[in-house]
């Protein structure tokens, strides 16, 4: 049996906590409590087995091209417009197989910042190969990251990409150089392509001059409310997000749109810490992974993830789950080559163990 990460203990506390709050539901909540309750238990044990799988750097790094090459052909069915692929769920606003906007512009940012992370890791060889990859791997996500229309996405996209604009991975001179000139021309690319897209222009301008953020702006006092209603405990389980929606004057359930507002209207203080808790192990990982084979890539991610929890809830996501999946099991690695040097520092060769437990006094 495969050790479970530290981590997992924390997210595990905070299912607890939700099992428990779903004792106090009404029956007509029932339903929903349950499918949510099994997916979230697949998405702990999805991270538990690709906390151990992730450790093999060969398997690791071809899942993460895997994910890129997906995106990167989801990308171009779409800009094509290929049957089943070019759809819009929200008028003027691009998305594929009927998927949330917002779900899509992050696949898209996750995808730009693992080619950003793979390139500088060395993963594509020769000059020609380089700038095939850099073309193919990071403009046509970037171009449907625009067409969706998701600030969200954006702003997630900038907090992954200044992971690598920092000198925060333990690279030569040279590298860091090449890492903060990739990731300033990404983000420029990102800018100038925005700044041809209306419809994008269009809804940031509702920001800066109405304060609009698609109802975000009633949404969040409406749960910070709740919140203080109801501080230990939540209002339980899928009951709250009906509150919420009551409160709104809406029809059905309403997510908070904040993965800390959503936790407490939930599970409330006591269900909330153990979850963040498992967050902070992830984040701890995902900092000491900057000296392994990946880089800075686990905490670009990590950055990605955590940045679109605060104009959504992505507890249910599971490239969220890869994501912390991943920082887990390089941060393990890097933790075990650690050890492993210390233990070599402060172990004497068999030789000299020997003469010193047959002479203590040397």
């Amino acid at each position: 049996m495969s050790r479970i990460p530290g981590a997992m203990w924390g997210f595990v506390g905070y299912f607890a906590f939700f099992l428990l709050g779903g004792l106090y539901l009404r029956d007509e909540f029932l339903h929903e409590y349950l499918v949510q309750s099994f997916t979230l238990l697949q998405v702990f044990v999805f991270l538990w087995i690709g906390t151990n799988l992730l450790q093999d750097e060969r398997i690791a790094k071809r899942g993460l091209f895997t994910y890129a090459l997906g995106a990167v052909l989801l990308a171009l069915g779409s800009l094509s417009h290929l049957p089943g692929f070019d759809t819009q769920v929200v008028p003027g606003r691009m998305t594929d197989l009927g998927q949330n906007p917002n779900a899509l512009a992050l696949h898209m940012a996750i995808a730009v910042v693992i080619a950003v992370g793979l390139w500088l890791c060395g993963l594509f060889k020769g000059f020609v190969v380089k700038l095939l990859a850099l073309i193919v791997f990071i403009f046509p996500p970037l171009v449907v990251l625009i067409q969706t229309g998701s600030r969200g996405g954006i702003l997630a996209l900038a907090a992954g990409l200044l992971v690598y604009a920092l000198p925060l991975a333990r690279r030569r001179p040279k590298a860091t150089l090449a890492a903060f000139t990739l990731a300033v021309l990404a983000m420029g690319a990102t800018l100038f392509m925005l700044a041809q897209d209306p419809e994008f222009v269009k809804r940031w301008q509702a920001v800066y001059y109405e304060g609009s953020l698609s109802s975000r702006e009633n949404i969040f006092p409406a749960a910070l409310e709740m919140v203080l209603e109801r501080p230990i405990f939540g209002w339980h389980p899928i009951e709250g997000f009906y509150e919420l929606a009551w409160r709104l004057g809406i029809w059905g359930p309403r997510d908070a749109h904040n993965l800390l507002l959503s936790l407490m209207v939930e599970v409330g203080v006591l269900g909330t810490l153990p979850f963040l808790a498992g967050l902070w192990l992830c984040w701890r990982s995902a900092w000491r992974a900057r000296s392994g084979y990946l880089g800075g890539l686990p905490l670009a991610l990590l950055v990605i993830i955590l940045a679109s929890n605060m104009s959504g809830t992505n507890i249910l996501w599971k490239p969220q789950w890869l994501v912390l999946a991943l920082t887990l099991a390089v941060g393990t690695i890097v933790e075990n080559q650690a050890r492993k040097k210390v233990y070599r520092l402060v172990t004497p060769p068999p030789e000299r163990a020997k003469t010193i437990e047959a002479h203590p006094g040397r």
